[in-house]
């Protein structure tokens, strides 16, 4: 895996998840240095609004107000996907719900 390819889905999962991300855990996930991790976040900052918080409970995430696909579904699609939700299975529901929260 490229440098670039890392990077894109280092920001696909702080879409995903929206709260701190412990660089460790990044580190672990790409089998990579916690320093890799740290430049990456150097180069992704010139581009993304990064908020990095030290200690226990800290890591990296995107800005709450970041919301760069926010808006793409509408109205009747997101009355589909909740129509569908409470007969959906788990896993399908999570899926359901990260696109809602990231297209909705």
């Amino acid at each position: 895996m490229t440098a670039s390819e890392r990077r894109e889905e280092i920001i696909q999962i702080l879409q995903l998840k929206r709260y701190f991300v412990p660089m460790r855990e990044l580190a672990e996930e790409f089998g990579v240095s916690t320093r890799t991790i740290r430049s990456d976040m150097n180069f992704l900052e010139t581009n993304y609004p990064l908020e990095t918080a030290e200690g226990n409970g800290g890591g990296v995430k995107l800005a709450d107000w970041y919301k760069p696909h926010r808006r793409m579904f509408r109205q009747k699609h997101i009355d589909a996907i909740k129509r569908a939700m409470p007969n959906a299975t788990e896993e399908d529901a999570e899926a359901f719900q990260e696109l809602l929260q990231m297209f909705a």
